[in-house]
């Protein structure tokens, strides 16, 4: 229902924290086929390549103001930036063929 989605955005503030890193690579893991087998059968991402549609839409404030590091692949450490985080784990969904809102 459009009308309570609106009302539901209207009724947020910016608070706290925000590491939107974090919310946009859970977003992947719930579209990458590699992370299927976490899921409910019926719930398993399609491969990439397939004629399925993926896109994300990520809802955030901006502020990008809460970091995490614990190392990269092969111990090489990641950006301490969330922002620079975020931009990275975009990137890395658009090769992929995610379409990233």
């Amino acid at each position: 229902e459009k009308s309570t989605m609106l009302s539901t955005i209207s009724g947020l503030s910016a608070t706290g924290g925000t590491a939107g890193h974090l919310g946009m690579a859970w977003a992947w893991y719930m579209l990458a086929p590699g992370w299927g087998s976490y899921l409910p059968s019926g719930s398993q991402p399609d491969p990439y390549g397939s004629a399925t549609n993926k896109s994300v839409i990520l809802m955030t404030d901006g502020v990008f103001n809460t970091s995490y590091n614990n190392g990269g692949p092969s111990g090489r450490p990641y950006d301490e930036n969330s922002y620079t985080q975020f931009q990275q784990i975009c990137s890395g969904m658009r090769t992929k063929g995610i379409d990233v809102y």
